[in-house]
């Protein structure tokens, strides 16, 4: 009799630990799954739920927020954000706190001039390019300078750099663009190159031409003719450090590992949106528009007309961005009356539904589940929110 008990009091406790052990297998994966958008991608549409943001006026310090760029955050949620025209770094924590400014005007070591992009790189430190300069600048966590690379060692003379982002095991991917005046039909030249942490190896990824200006030589001097709906390249870096480059001429997306080896090449099946007289419309009201709203004078609108080609159709995409789980966020050309459209796709590259969402920033980050990204406004309110998709 008490052997039987005891094999019932037995049994009992192992059907007890079961149940712990389910019950947090549960809770695990809701907490999980509560940072998943695929649910969101299943269903088709999305919208933004803002959980904070700030200002520079909310700030203790009351800091001006000039023009704010490209950002980034550390491991520890830490947020770095370029301001271009004041020629900082703000640095918040995760509860948007300012804790420091980081750098300013000048040539100087840990100074900056104009600076557009930033990334953090392994152990935390912060990498800076400022255009101003024309160089990369190395800072610890803290804001120190560690070192300044000057770009004419890495790059051609006429070589610039337009973004670069990194991966976890320390490689630093940097796009740069070439525009030769000289050569009319040249267009532009776009590169990708993997370095290593210390910049010391460095190996072309891929590189394109894209027709986005005309070059009209007005004596010895050349004028640029923006280009519309010109296909170009967009790429990403993923968790698992691939990285991944979308040809919007194809809808091509490739993948390739960290030493550069050429995964796999998924072309997605898709239509072309046609080129309408309301877009060409909006396309010159941009190019005419001036920063205090003028309009150029005549002769420059009628050359800008007179070199301009339209193409009949808009290349597949115009946005590429990865989430923090890998999704695969392509920006369509597919118009909604309040939202994007964006076609999303797993991270092996399997085709999950076309999504409507609330326009992703370019130089938006994912972090968790938070999308963090800056805004300026014409009335120069800028502010930096945080947010996730609902």
């Amino acid at each position: 009799m008490y052997v039987q008990g005891d094999g019932v009091m037995i049994s009992f406790n192992k059907f007890l630990l079961k149940s712990i052990l389910i019950t947090c297998m549960l809770i695990f994966s809701s907490v999980i799954y509560s940072q998943s958008y695929f649910k969101i991608y299943q269903r088709g549409r999305g919208y933004r739920e803002v959980n904070n943001s700030v200002s520079g006026e909310s700030t203790k310090e009351k800091i001006i927020f000039n023009l704010l760029g490209k950002l980034c955050s550390d491991s520890e949620k830490n947020l770095f954000v370029l301001d271009i025209n004041e020629h900082h770094i703000l640095k918040f924590d995760d509860k948007f706190n300012l804790i420091k400014v980081i750098g300013k005007r000048g040539q100087g070591p840990g100074e900056l001039n104009f600076p557009s992009c930033i990334s953090t790189t392994i152990n935390d430190n912060i990498l800076v390019y400022d255009s101003g300069n024309r160089r990369l600048s190395l800072f610890d966590n803290e804001g120190q300078i560690i070192k300044t690379i000057n770009v004419i060692y890495l790059f051609d003379k006429l070589e610039s750099i337009i973004d670069f982002k990194t991966d976890k095991q320390g490689h630093i991917y940097i796009q740069t663009m070439i525009v030769k005046m000289q050569n009319i039909n040249m267009g532009t030249i776009l590169r990708i190159y993997q370095f290593d942490s210390d910049f010391g190896n460095k190996e072309l990824i891929i590189e394109k031409k894209i027709y986005d200006r005309k070059i009209v030589m007005q004596g010895n001097t050349g004028r640029n003719i923006p280009q519309p709906y010109h296909s170009k390249i967009y790429w990403d870096v993923n968790p698992s450090d691939e990285i991944i480059i979308g040809n919007s001429e194809d809808y091509t997306l490739k993948y390739y590992s960290s030493d550069l080896k050429l995964m796999k090449t998924i072309k997605h099946q898709a239509k072309r949106q046609i080129v309408t007289d309301n877009d060409k419309t909006k396309f010159y009201n941009s190019i005419f528009r001036t920063s205090k709203g003028q309009q150029p004078n005549k002769n420059s609108r009628d050359l800008q007309k007179d070199k301009t080609i339209f193409p009949k159709y808009k290349p597949f995409f115009r946005g590429l961005k990865i989430d923090h789980e890998g999704y695969i966020l392509i920006l369509t050309y597919n118009e909604a009356d309040t939202c994007a459209i964006y076609d999303i796709f797993t991270p092996e590259g399997r085709f999950i539904n076309q999504v409507e969402l609330p326009l992703i920033h370019p130089y938006a980050i994912f972090s968790d589940n938070w999308i963090y990204e800056t805004r300026n406004t014409s009335n120069k309110f800028s502010q930096i929110i945080r947010y996730r998709l609902k």
